[in-house]
């Protein structure tokens, strides 16, 4: 690696560590300006970001994932940090490239298959009975599908592995404040869950982690990307020693998170996902003997950590599947068979476009609670079955479900073709193996809630990015 490509990698972290401390400095402060000048200050910075350097925007990007801030804006809707800095990016690359003629110069991955899932979205508008709820989930979908486009398009040549380190990075930093979160109750006051979720305690003394996430569950599931990715990453290797003990101490980071979010479902699917990215390690053949023996101590590690919790894992994984309580000790807040088996009504009565999705109109959850049966519909209406799948089916039908499922097959079909050539990265593993373990988390909960449809678009952006690039051979992270 050339001294510019080393030092351009370090530059890149401590803008990443600028953006971070920036965001970190609004929820700790909480200055005395309104939100709506805060949107207009991340506006213009986003704005002129993408007219310097695309890519420096989509740091910005992805450090608003993990600090994001919500608020009215002028007391009609409310947006997040992330959603705003996602507009003006697009409005503003797209400016760019008509102005300099580049606009075919851009691709649109499965672009068929977005348009038919955004015309079945469009098409539930007719059955929907929270209209303007199902309006605004409809473009949290249209969300991931712009962060995909932004990224396979940006994101190119040895920028794509400068933004690979970047994710890590901002998932590492998200691990970092949830372990705070465990052992000073400071950053417990910095991000406060909800009022209807108090910190709960976990192995009779530590605090069970969110980090700046709403949930437990959500932290997991953007922490189980990162955990894949950086272990696509160490199997691709890197040249300097600095790389391998700054990406060693992040993985540490990541384990020890997703071990304190103690999301049962989130453990459960990185094992699942483990036994899959090794699989592909073996047919592969992408054995080194240094980077065999990292993978190996980190399988020791999570058995270390997991094995004298088996009997917790299992009643908590039974639980998980019969009610919702913070802990075992609690009585259930929500029963998931129950909230399951009227889920399955509600498909059984609008089985073609679904109901569409709930929480603007507070009448109509009422009237749907009532009807259904559904326990504590206000406090979930983002995923009040508890099933990821279960709920597309609900709020968009089986022809939203179908649709969506057959968008999945089409991606896991490109990164596979991806995967049978000789000059397949690691890499592509790692994205698949991070998507694989995001789709298994959703048998047990719900995560397309906050900004997690936008991290889960970054990652598919990679993974196309990734395959074009392997058209080209593969250099070391940070290189060309």
């Amino acid at each position: 690696m050339s001294k510019d490509r080393y030092w351009n990698l370090w530059i890149d972290r401590v803008i990443l560590l600028i953006c971070s401390l920036i965001l970190l400095s609004w929820h700790i402060f909480k200055p005395d300006i309104s939100y709506a000048a805060l949107v207009g200050l991340l506006a213009a910075v986003a704005c002129v970001l993408t007219l310097v350097d695309p890519l420096r925007c989509l740091f910005l990007l992805l450090v608003s994932i993990v600090f994001e801030i919500s608020g009215d804006l002028f007391g009609t809707f409310t947006v997040s940090s992330t959603e705003v800095i996602l507009a003006v990016f697009l409005a503003t690359w797209l400016v760019v490239i008509i102005l300099r003629r580049q606009v075919h110069d851009n691709r649109i991955p499965l672009a068929g298959w977005i348009l038919l899932f955004v015309a079945v979205l469009v098409a539930t508008l007719t059955t929907a009975l929270d209209k303007a709820g199902t309006i605004k989930h409809i473009f949290r979908w249209l969300e991931l599908f712009v962060a995909m486009i932004l990224v396979v398009n940006v994101v190119r040549g040895r920028n794509l592995l400068r933004f690979w380190n970047a994710f890590l990075f901002a998932v590492y930093a998200g691990a970092l404040i949830a372990i705070l979160q465990s052992f000073i109750p400071f950053f417990i006051s910095i991000f406060p869950p909800p009022a209807a979720h108090e910190p709960a305690v976990i192995f009779k003394a530590l605090v069970r982690v969110h980090g700046s996430f709403e949930f437990p569950n959500l932290l997991a599931a953007f922490l189980n990307l990162g955990l894949f990715l950086s272990l696509g990453g160490i199997l691709h290797g890197y040249k300097r020693r600095v790389e391998w003990v700054f990406h060693l101490v992040g993985l540490a980071l990541i384990i020890i998170a997703l071990v304190l979010t103690y999301s049962r479902g989130g453990w459960l699917s990185a094992f699942v996902a483990l036994l899959f990215l090794f699989i592909l390690t073996f047919v592969r053949n992408w054995w080194p003997r240094r980077r065999l023996a990292i993978i190996g101590l980190v399988v020791l590690a999570l058995l270390v950590v997991t094995i004298p919790l088996t009997p917790v894992l299992f009643h908590g994984v039974y639980q998980r599947v019969t009610s919702v309580g913070e802990l075992e000790s609690e009585a259930p807040a929500v029963d998931r068979a129950s909230n399951l088996q009227n889920g399955l009504r509600m498909v059984a009565d609008r089985p073609l476009l679904g109901i569409g999705t709930l929480g603007s109109d507070y009448q109509v959850m009422q009237e749907v609670e009532a009807e259904y049966g559904i326990v504590d519909l206000s406090k979930n209406a983002w995923g009040y079955t508890f099933i990821l799948y279960l709920q597309i089916a609900v709020e968009y039908g089986l022809l939203g479900l179908v649709t969506f499922l057959l968008f999945i097959v089409m991606v896991y079909r490109s990164f596979f073709r991806a995967l049978r050539r000789d000059s397949a990265s690691p890499l592509v593993g790692g994205v698949l193996s991070a998507l694989t373990v995001f789709l298994l988390h959703g048998f047990f909960e719900v995560m397309m809630f906050r900004s997690m449809l936008v991290a889960l678009g970054i990652l598919l952006g990679m993974g196309f990015a990734l395959c074009k690039r392997g058209e080209d051979g593969w250099g070391y992270p940070g290189e060309d």
